[in-house]
């Protein structure tokens, strides 16, 4: 069904009680591994999947069980229906030396360009400063398996909205451009 997660070693240790909830681990397992929302991820014990709004109690997970989880990418149909009602309440932005930071307050009107303007303004991608933020480019993460034979990425435009198909917590990547110096004047 999906690609399994795995660890150099083959399995990651997660230090949980029995209280915690297959939907909370689900998040940590999300956040931990920087899982796109664009997977689901399903996580099962025994052979048997493991149900949101249970604890690991209901399912007597006992400490120093091994959980299988596995990846997979959600088709178009499915999406809409993750995408329908839901509010768009913040975004991941990664930059290609692998820092992610969250930017809160996100709609599907907010404009790359209000992006970066958040992100220089608190700077919280180190190296995008006012001086470079017109050359940096933000890319849909999800995008990224299109790459042609050139290896671009391809970039959304400054100017118009991010748009209907970005879901909450989307991860996004920023990758800056060189600025073309200005020419220099003939004497």
């Amino acid at each position: 069904d999906g690609d399994p997660i795995l660890a150099k070693a083959g399995t990651v240790p997660f230090d949980v009680t029995p209280e915690v909830t297959i939907d909370e681990f689900r998040d940590q397992l999300v956040s931990y591994f920087n899982i796109t929302p664009r997977k689901k991820v399903t996580i099962r014990w025994w052979g048997k999947e493991l149900e949101d709004g249970h604890d690991f109690r209901h399912y007597r997970v006992s400490d120093g069980s091994t959980l299988e989880v596995t990846l997979r990418t959600y088709t178009v149909t499915e999406l809409r229906v993750v995408a329908e009602g839901r509010v768009l309440e913040r975004i991941r932005i990664q930059s290609l030396r692998g820092k992610t930071v969250v930017v809160n307050d996100a709609t599907r009107r907010t404009t790359p360009r209000q992006i970066k303007q958040e992100l220089v303004e608190h700077k919280m991608i180190p190296g995008l400063v006012k001086s470079n933020v017109e050359g940096a480019k933000l890319c849909f993460s999800h995008l990224m398996p299109l790459l042609g034979p050139s290896g671009k990425m391809p970039e959304l435009p400054d100017d118009e909205p991010i748009g209907p198909d970005v879901i909450d917590n989307d991860i996004f990547i920023i990758k800056f451009n060189p600025i073309e110096p200005p020419d220099k004047k003939k004497r």
